[in-house]
């Protein structure tokens, strides 16, 4: 869903170039060499370092330094890097870059570039040059239409070991036309295509669109947008945005927000139980994340075939003694706990806690399965505990989760709608039967358009 940022900054920057002569300035070229063994600096301010970042410290070696610009007060180095395969990685925080002149030396002879790499994704739209070099060689190496924005990372890859000596940037020309460089919403960070006028952005499920106050950082020559950032919308239908440069100078931004689809993750209590998760449930680092320890909790010799019965794992508060197990999940928004209660006559309980405050205490009726929602408020990397409470056992069968918040239940819905039909899904959206046992995700449509959806959990 998301493009990679490489493609979608080549596209805006291919957007820029057509804007014409007239909109944009030129910039002159910087140099970017070693100041010191782990610094890199730019001809631009050699008195401080640029903010740009190599992948590899430098050598003491002086060699293809050119003389257009001075060293003082800080020495240049050439960057060494062995392997039979070398990669050097520069990360651009002081400029952007239309094209790049890379100096470059052999570790032996016959050496070549063989490929580069931005934002480590493999580039074939820049031309390679076949140039071979050698030891005693400076070798300039010519990538025209890099197209790199400021925070962008090349990577060189070499037939062999080489070193780098130096790199001649030419900046991309400066937008003069007024723009909006960036929009952030709900925490999202929009897509924006300047060619076209449009921005789009999905933010996560459960997201109230009627008012959205969006982060806006205006770009080029504007000076005034409007509405302006920060100001709430309803964005539950485009919205247009207006930049200028406070003269005639103006363009228009169609902002399309959409929200994201709920998605939900099974996961059942079974003593074979092996935890994977979607793509959709992953920890702030972008990694799958789910984790879970038994804690105290027993395991009983059954099987769970979520139907309502009694499952593989218990958890009590018999004799005085705990009985709990966990779960780590992240951008989770909420998550139902499906249990049973095997005693026929006496209530059993339970409760439920997030990162170790909980969230509420449950009471389930005698040989009964039950179903309780709980909503987190948090959508980053969290811990829930089930633990037994009194002097019985509840059997957890399942633990749904949902990456945003349940649809409201068909019982808030007025009597006065027309039932047009009613449809049954089971947790991957399959269709199935009303009869169909266990977790069933009911749809309802009304003859006025609308719908709604409620689960339910149906027995034998």
């Amino acid at each position: 869903m998301i493009m990679k940022k490489t493609f979608t900054k080549l596209m805006a920057l291919a957007a820029i170039v057509l804007l014409g002569a007239g909109n944009v300035t030129a910039q002159d070229d910087v140099y970017i060499y070693f100041g010191d063994r782990s610094i890199l600096v730019n001809s631009a301010d050699p008195s401080k370092a640029s903010g740009d970042i190599c992948s590899t410290t430098a050598t003491s070696d002086l060699a293809c330094i050119p003389s257009e610009f001075t060293l003082e007060p800080l020495s240049g180095k050439k960057l060494s890097r062995t392997g039979n395969t070398a990669e050097i990685s520069i990360t651009l925080n002081s400029t952007t870059a239309k094209d790049i002149v890379a100096n470059v030396r052999g570790g032996g002879s016959g050496r070549t570039l063989s490929s580069i790499k931005m934002n480590d994704v493999s580039v074939t739209t820049v031309n390679i040059p076949t140039t071979s070099f050698g030891s005693s060689d400076c070798a300039e190496l010519l990538l025209e239409g890099v197209n790199m924005q400021k925070g962008d990372k090349i990577t060189f890859v070499f037939s062999g070991t080489a070193q780098l000596g130096y790199l001649k940037v030419t900046p991309m020309s400066a937008v003069t036309d007024p723009i909006i460089s960036s929009f952030t919403i709900a925490g999202k960070t929009a897509m924006i295509n300047n060619t076209a006028g449009t921005i789009t952005a999905e933010v996560p499920n459960g997201t109230d669109l009627t008012s959205l106050a969006p982060t806006i950082a205006l770009g080029g020559s504007a000076t005034i947008c409007s509405p302006t950032s920060g100001t709430a919308q309803d964005f539950s239908s485009p919205v247009t945005y207006t930049v200028s440069d406070g003269g005639t100078n103006t363009k228009d931004y169609v902002v399309t927000i959409t929200v994201a689809p709920l998605s939900i993750e099974r996961l059942a209590i079974t003593a074979e139980t092996t935890l994977t998760l979607s793509q959709d449930f992953v920890d702030t680092a972008g990694n799958d994340f789910i984790t879970w320890s038994k804690g105290s909790a027993n395991w009983d010799s059954r099987d769970n075939t979520q139907t309502c019965e009694r499952g593989p794992l218990y958890v009590s508060n018999l004799s005085s003694t705990d009985r709990f197990f966990t779960i780590k999940v992240a951008n989770v928004a909420a998550f139902d706990v499906v249990a049973y209660n095997t005693n026929s006559v006496q209530n059993r309980g339970y409760k439920v806690s997030m990162n170790a405050t909980e969230l509420g205490t449950v009471t389930h009726s005698g040989n009964n399965c039950e179903t309780e929602y709980f909503t987190t408020g948090n959508t980053g990397n969290i811990d829930i505990e089930i633990r037994g409470i009194g002097n019985g056992t509840v059997y957890p069968l399942e633990i749904i989760l949902y990456t945003g918040l349940k649809p409201t239940s068909i019982t808030d819905l007025t009597a006065t709608k027309t039932i047009q039909s009613v449809q049954y899904y089971d947790t991957l959206g399959c269709k199935v039967d009303a009869s169909a046992q266990g977790l069933v995700i009911v749809k309802t449509v009304y003859e006025d358009g609308s719908s709604d959806v409620v689960k339910v959990y149906n027995t034998k």
